[in-house]
C-alpha cells in the first residue's frame, strides 16, 4: 500500500476531506494534521511515524508536507487498501488541494551511503 497525501490551505477544507473519507469507508486508514495539531516543530520524523499510518509515509513526502504545515497549511493522508487507491485519490482531489510543488523543503544528508 502507498499513503496518499494532500496539503490543504484552510482547516476547514482538509477536515472536509477528512470527513468525506471517513464517510466514503476509509476513517481507519486516514490522519489529519494541523498546524497547531503538529507543533511549530514539525519535522518529516512526526509525519513519517504516523501510527495510523504505520510509517508508510516516504520521506520526501514528509518532508514536504513538514514545510506545509510550518507555512500554516493543513495536510490529509491515506493509505487505501489494495484496490481503493484511485476512489481516494478521487476524494483528496475533490478537496481543493495545494499544489505541493510550491514548498520548499532542504533534505540534509550526513554524506555517508546507507547511514540514514
Amino acid at each position: 500500500m502507498s499513503v496518499n497525501g494532500r496539503i490543504y490551505k484552510t482547516e476547514e477544507q482538509a477536515q472536509d476531506v477528512m470527513d468525506k473519507l471517513k464517510s466514503g469507508g476509509f476513517g481507519g486508514c486516514s490522519a489529519i494534521i494541523t498546524p497547531e495539531s503538529a507543533g511549530p516543530d514539525v519535522t518529516y520524523r512526526d509525519i513519517c511515524d504516523d501510527s495510523v499510518l504505520n510509517g508508510e509515509v516516504p520521506r520526501y513526502q514528509g518532508l514536504v508536507y513538514a514545510a506545509a504545515l510550518k507555512d500554516g497549511n493543513s495536510v490529509v493522508l491515506v493509505d487505501p487498501a489494495i484496490g481503493f487507491g484511485a476512489e481516494a485519490e478521487t476524494i483528496l482531489e475533490a478537496g481543493g488541494p495545494e499544489n505541493a510543488g510550491g514548498f520548499a523543503y532542504m533534505e540534509l544528508s550526513n554524506g555517508t551511503p546507507l547511514s540514514d
